[in-house]
């Protein structure tokens, strides 16, 4: 069963006034977290599914690491794994991005990080948008869905409430280029987010976040999806072609609208 939102006049359901909630605290802090989306069998059928994608890649000697030797990562699963993009959780994301998006939600990106046990499992805080190499503004929401029962030690993301608001700061690569991070950390007060199984957190591509490191002794498993109305071609957005051309525009986040 996917996501259902009430289409009618009337009471609000649960998700839908979790919605209404969300995309004004999108708007106001960068970040939100929505409960009860999914089922656990509907996270348990991805988390098998990205356990195979992981599996064969590593089998083919592919160098996954994102950050030392504890932190994998599988970027765009979609294409590796094809069952991904049938399965439950992914329409009901998209359906959700959508409505947060107020149009269409196409995926421009996704990955799958597994965080194993270990103090050196941060990710340190960043931009998403920081990884856009033509320097273009992203239009998109991410959403970053826990696929076992989390705990407050299992690496959890924490945000800066209002980042969303900043420029692209400058950011630092790490030794292998796989990772970025703000170059300039200042006395931010950070919100950590406690997602429960079945929920998840959005951000916004400007949004400083973190991940904080595994201090469990099990194998923190995440599923990001980025959606925009362009999707992968995010960039030909007109307001992007108009920038190339030297035509000076301010578009506006879907989102903040």
């Amino acid at each position: 069963m996917g996501l259902q939102f009430s289409d009618h006049p009337g009471p609000m359901t649960s998700l839908d006034t979790q919605f209404e909630s969300a995309r004004q605290s999108l708007v106001e802090r960068g970040f939100a977290q929505i409960d009860g989306v999914f089922t656990p069998a509907d996270l348990e059928t991805v988390a098998v599914q990205l356990d195979r994608a992981f599996a064969r890649l590593e089998a083919r000697n592919a160098d996954l690491r994102l950050s030392g030797d504890r932190v994998r990562e599988v970027c765009r699963a979609l294409s590796k794994e094809r069952g991904l993009r049938e399965s439950t959780v992914f329409e009901t994301a998209r359906a959700l991005a959508a409505r947060l998006l107020g149009g269409s939600a196409r995926c421009s990106f996704d990955h799958a990080i597994y965080k194993e046990p270990g103090l050196s499992t941060v990710i340190d805080w960043h931009q998403d948008q920081a990884y856009q190499r033509f320097d273009r503004p992203m239009r998109s929401v991410h959403l970053w869905i826990p696929l076992q029962p989390m705990d407050a030690h299992m690496g959890g993301l924490e945000f800066i409430e209002g980042s969303h608001r900043y420029r692209t700061l400058p950011h630092l690569e790490s030794e292998g280029g796989q990772t970025r991070s703000v170059q300039t950390h200042r006395d931010w007060c950070a919100a950590a987010v406690q997602v429960p199984f079945g929920g998840l957190s959005a951000h916004l591509p400007n949004t400083i976040h973190r991940s904080v490191p595994n201090a469990s002794d099990r194998t923190r498993k995440a599923w990001i999806l980025h959606f925009s109305p362009w999707g992968r071609f995010d960039l030909l957005r007109p307001d992007n072609v108009l920038r190339w051309l030297g035509v000076p525009r301010r578009g506006t986040h879907p989102v903040e609208g």
